[in-house]
């Protein structure tokens, strides 16, 4: 099948760190996708990239006039998305252009991409580097753009390579940038530099920067050589760290992948499509893009007892399937809530606290399901003024999927009440938080926490309803964290559980 020009846009974007472009209309699916995006700041990073995409050339300068240029590929699949979301460390300000291509393998950069000396006399020209061209029959795609010092001046107009089709020129007098895209068949061998230029007065100190790229035809060469820089890289392989987990129901596994090139080098920044063949028994999600060495982490979470296979796909590359079992039971890896069941009075206050039992604190987010009350993000929950029940879930903030929970039980019968009125040199100690204790006779703690007094100096505890009609000892201190502060209050007395 021939190679043909299909579509392309360009657009500009500003102050966003997240470059959203619009997916072209009528690509099907083995298009070859091209994106360039150019911005005036050379301190950008391209830090997130699309699913399915790849940067295979990109130079960047922070002398003045800077620029950051970034090219990037993608295969098409049967379902593009709506847009492709590029993901930098800071606000983009510049140009993208995005060009789709029918009939085509792969393709290759020539050489590594580099930004011209500064000069300041319109026309500028920008120079590609000659590629190998693998198969008669190919297509050359030239990328031109530019940084220029001074804007709002005469609009930029480019004059494509000797021999190219442009396809697209685009730019405003307002800008920094300015994009251009052309193209033009091309048989096996050198293809020698190809050389755009572009005309714009007053841009004042102006860099330039192109690059060549190679796209074979189907059946003919997958790998293309680069001239000066070897080949671009294509993935290739897709190896999970395990191919057997097991996970129980409502808790995870994450197992490690590595997606490495046809060189068995790692390549950053992929992001994949996990799948797991029954989502009713296990889900799975790849947690972010692969790192500097390739690797990236797949979390597996059961669902229900039963058996899956999960998989993830990187540029129409399938790994090794991870045979995963899901089981009922427990989990070291399960989250847990404390404590796991408890009695309240009506209003009563309960800290409660989660654990994956890694010793750090997990994040969380905190709800509830089921029942009344209330519950603040670190997991303080206070009981709803009546009886009932409730149910406390804590779920993995990365992962909702994974959560434990804890039963509540709302009961005023099962509570006997402790009231001391507190006084502090002859005055109601009132609105006052303190730390409490409430000992029985046998010399045991029955309650102990926090609590404000009220208006009158009051403090309120319930206790266990096997007290009531009993003698307790109140010992009430300033809180923990006021000791070291003049003024202390410490307080003990005897009431009676009522």
């Amino acid at each position: 099948m021939a190679i043909a020009y299909r579509t392309s846009s360009s657009d500009d974007f500003y102050s966003s760190p997240t470059v959203s472009i619009p997916a072209l209309s009528g690509v099907v699916a083995g298009d070859v996708l091209l994106a360039m995006l150019v911005t005036n700041d050379g301190s950008r990073t391209l830090d997130t990239l699309p699913t399915g995409w790849l940067i295979v050339a990109s130079a960047t300068t922070t002398v003045a006039p800077g620029g950051g240029f970034w090219l990037c590929k993608k295969l098409a699949t049967a379902s593009e998305p709506a847009t492709y979301d590029f993901v930098f460390n800071y606000g983009f300000n510049g140009r993208v252009a995005i060009a789709a291509y029918s009939g085509g393998d792969d393709m290759s950069v020539a050489g590594d991409a580099a930004w011209s000396s500064v000069t300041s006399s319109s026309p500028f020209t920008a120079s590609a580097a000659s590629v190998t061209v693998p198969d008669n029959s190919s297509v050359l795609v030239w990328f031109g753009t530019s940084s220029i010092t001074t804007k709002d001046i005469a609009s930029p107009a480019w004059t494509e390579p000797s021999g190219f089709t442009e396809r697209i020129e685009a730019g405003d007098s307002w800008e920094y940038h300015s994009v251009c895209i052309a193209d033009k068949t091309a048989n096996s061998g050198a293809s020698g530099a190809a050389n755009g230029t572009l005309t714009q007065a007053g841009a004042g100190n102006t860099r330039t920067l192109g690059v060549l790229v190679a796209i074979a035809p189907s059946g003919g060469a997958s790998t293309i050589s680069a001239s000066g820089s070897g080949e671009s890289p294509v993935v290739t392989s897709i190896a999970p760290a395990s191919f057997d987990e097991s996970v129980t129901v409502g808790n995870y596994s994450d197992v490690v992948v590595t997606v490495k090139d046809q060189n068995g080098t790692g390549i950053a920044g992929l992001t994949g499509t996990a799948t797991s063949s029954s989502t009713s028994i296990a889900t799975v999600t790849q947690l972010a893009a692969t790192d500097a060495n390739g690797q990236a982490t797949l979390r597996i979470v059961g669902v229900a007892p039963g058996s899956s296979s999960v998989t993830l796909t990187v540029d129409g590359v399938v790994s090794n399937t991870i045979s995963t079992t899901v089981v009922s039971g427990s989990n070291s890896r399960a989250l847990s809530v404390s404590p796991a069941t408890v009695t309240l009075d009506q209003s009563e206050t309960q800290q409660f606290v989660a654990s994956d039992g890694s010793g750090t604190a997990p994040t969380v987010v905190w709800t509830i399901p089921s029942g009344g009350g209330t519950i603040s993000s670190a997991g303080l929950y206070t009981a709803p003024p009546s009886d009932g029940s409730a149910t406390v879930r804590a779920s993995l903030a990365s992962d909702s999927a994974v959560y434990a929970e804890a039963s509540v039980t709302i009961s005023s019968a099962a509570f006997g009440v402790v009231t001391a009125t507190l006084r502090y040199r002859g005055a109601a100690l009132a609105s006052t938080r303190v730390d409490y204790w409430v000992i029985e006779q046998g010399d045991t703690v029955i309650a102990s926490g926090s609590q404000t007094t009220d208006s009158s100096g009051a403090l309120t505890i319930s206790v266990p309803s096997q007290y009531v009609g009993q003698k307790v000892n109140v010992v009430v201190n300033n809180l923990a964290s006021d000791m070291a502060t003049a003024g202390k209050i410490h307080h003990q007395r005897v009431v009676t559980v009522t």
